[in-house]
């Protein structure tokens, strides 16, 4: 086994200095991200006040990728930050800066464990799972509540919000009205399944996950647009 980094003392209160509020410039960006597991791709869609897109991002939106997108470290130091329970810097400066917060995932902030690490200093109730029902019922239920969130934003403060999909994580949910590629796999099991047989048709149910999860992001674009 490979020994768990560890982050010297000095360098470790270097990431976790907070820049002294007067040298601090005014908030001018507010930011949504979408995380899609499954896809290896998160979509941070960030639009400062004069709607001048600016992006974010990494090859995957589960753990390590997670990490290395909040912290802008490598993602063996998750272990280590999660034995800490430390959360990133870039939480503590918007939470100075006085963002308006709230943070959704269809599938638990507990595993992984990101109420430990990446959002271990946002409250709890600022942290939402939605569950019950298949993914893309739970994905929808979100995206109504982060437009609600974002309806009942103060105009005069920026905001956060994050979003974790699970429509495209095995075993790929999508309702009827998703399909676009027939056939597909109508039930997603691994014990009965005959992986070379069934590839092609698995692959179909993953394209119609996919193709309603686009028209979740959607909604939330459409809104910030």
């Amino acid at each position: 086994l490979r020994e768990v980094p560890v982050i010297p003392a000095p360098l470790e209160m270097r990431l976790r200095s907070i820049p002294d509020p007067s040298a601090v410039p005014e908030p001018t960006t507010e930011a949504v991200t979408v995380a899609v597991p499954a896809t290896r791709v998160t979509v941070p869609v960030w639009r400062p006040a004069k709607n001048e897109g600016m992006g974010l991002g990494n090859d995957s939106p589960d753990t390590m990728g997670m990490f290395s997108m909040f912290y802008g470290l490598y993602g063996n130091l998750w272990f280590t930050f999660l034995r800490e329970h430390h959360g990133p810097v870039l939480i503590d400066v918007l939470q100075q800066l006085g963002y308006q917060m709230k943070m959704f995932t269809s599938a638990r902030f507990t595993y992984p464990e990101f109420d430990r690490t990446v959002f271990a200093d946002i409250p709890g109730d600022q942290l939402h799972e939605e569950w019950g029902g298949p993914g893309w019922e739970r994905d929808r239920r979100n995206v109504e509540l982060i437009l609600n969130f974002l309806r009942a934003q103060s105009p005069d403060r920026p905001f956060m919000t994050f979003m974790f999909f699970e429509s495209p994580h095995a075993r790929y949910y999508f309702p009827p009205e998703s399909v676009i590629r027939t056939p597909y796999l109508e039930e997603l099991n691994y014990a009965t399944m005959d992986l070379e047989h069934d590839m092609p048709l698995i692959k179909n149910r993953y394209i119609n996950a996919c193709h309603h999860l686009d028209s979740q992001i959607a909604r939330i674009i459409d809104y910030l647009d």
